[in-house]
């Protein structure tokens, strides 16, 4: 009768150490890609296979992940949410769980109670945002001071500890902004910029990413569509709706005559929409915003934008909670860690896209 194949008799029939096979089964990046090859070649000849459950229950202990980001935009976190669920469904009977966290918006308190809570019941690894809204310094420094691993989610924070960053290149979309406007005028015009700059106090430098944009739309058009022109005005978006409603419209009367496109990397969708709209300026100038979200979809259909340039929140929880998986199952980060790809999104192309900027 021949005996019962396990990892003891692999490594004994290839020469290896015990640890390597157990290694190259968990596909550490510990184990050179050769040895990892002929372990699976040779576990394959002899019909091995490796059962990851009956490795979690070895274990004997639940390794707990653990996702914190705003709960606004309520549509957004939604769409990550249901990213960090599907990830789970696929690793929870390997001994894992998931949990998020929507922190109530600006509130540094509820945040720090949420880590202290989720550290008290067990926290092998955490997903941060990089939001200024709150004291970041003090949610770093407590998963430091804790040796919790975590990495960045959505906004970096490359001064930190953080292992690695899953989130969208915010510089690239400024560069296909400037791309997506510089051939739409037919490389020559000029661009009026509507940024808001972040204001905040507790502000680390990976947030700033509306500036990050707005450094490389202007490079790339200096570059590639050199005949363009582009203006900047900063609008100040901390202000009451209708405040800035009028410093909208005194921007569209002021200017009207004077640009071809409108790039607005400022989070004011609805109140841009609206007033095109009240205008009736649809269709008479090339504008690309930012993000895609339910006044985005609309204002898509309807002409009073151009286009928008968006990214899958999906993506960006399921690739959070594999990513930290990964790490706790192998001690390093995998040599590639997934991008999240940024892409043009047209109103005659919105029923062909997923629903994640829909309210559910």
């Amino acid at each position: 009768m021949q005996d019962r194949i396990t990892q003891n008799s692999i490594a004994r029939a290839l020469g290896l150490s015990i640890k390597t096979v157990q290694r190259a089964f968990s596909g550490s990046d510990k184990v050179a890609e050769s040895t990892k090859t002929s372990i699976q070649n040779y576990a394959a000849l002899v019909g091995y296979s490796c059962n990851r459950s009956a490795r979690s229950l070895v274990r004997n202990n639940l390794r707990n992940i653990h996702l914190f980001s705003s709960s606004s935009p309520h549509y957004f976190w939604t769409s990550v949410a249901r990213g960090i669920e599907s990830a789970l469904l696929e690793i929870r009977d390997f001994g894992y769980s998931a949990v998020y966290h929507p922190v109530p918006a600006k509130n540094t308190g509820a945040y720090m109670k949420e880590l202290q809570l989720a550290s008290t019941g067990g926290m092998d690894a955490a997903a941060v945002v990089n939001n200024p809204e709150y004291d970041m310094g003090r949610i770093f420094g407590f998963l430091d001071r804790r040796n919790i691993p975590y990495i960045t989610l959505n906004i970096d924070a490359v001064e930190t500890n953080r292992l690695a960053f899953i989130g969208p290149d915010y510089g690239a979309g400024g560069r296909l902004a400037a791309e997506f406007l510089g051939k739409t005028i037919r490389g020559n015009g000029r661009i009026l910029i509507i940024h808001n700059p972040v204001d905040s106090e507790h502000i680390l430098a990976g947030a700033h990413i509306n500036e990050e944009r707005l450094l490389h739309f202007v490079s790339y058009l200096s570059v590639h569509f050199p005949r363009v022109e582009h203006q900047v005005i900063s609008f100040r978006s901390r202000q009451s709706r209708e405040d800035m409603m009028q410093e909208l419209d005194e921007i569209l009367r002021d200017e009207a005559d004077s640009f071809s496109g409108i790039y607005s990397i400022a989070d004011i969708q609805e109140l841009l929409g609206e007033k095109i709209l009240h205008q009736g300026l649809e269709n008479r100038y090339s504008i690309l915003v930012h993000g895609v979200n339910p006044d985005t979809g609309m204002f898509l259909l309807s002409h009073a934008f151009t286009a928008a340039i968006h990214q899958n929140p999906f993506r960006q929880g399921y690739y959070a909670v594999r990513l930290l998986e990964h790490y706790l199952e192998n001690g390093s980060m995998p040599a590639i860690i997934p991008s999240i790809p940024q892409g043009i999104l047209l109103g005659n192309s919105i029923n062909d896209q997923d629903d994640f900027w829909r309210i559910e």
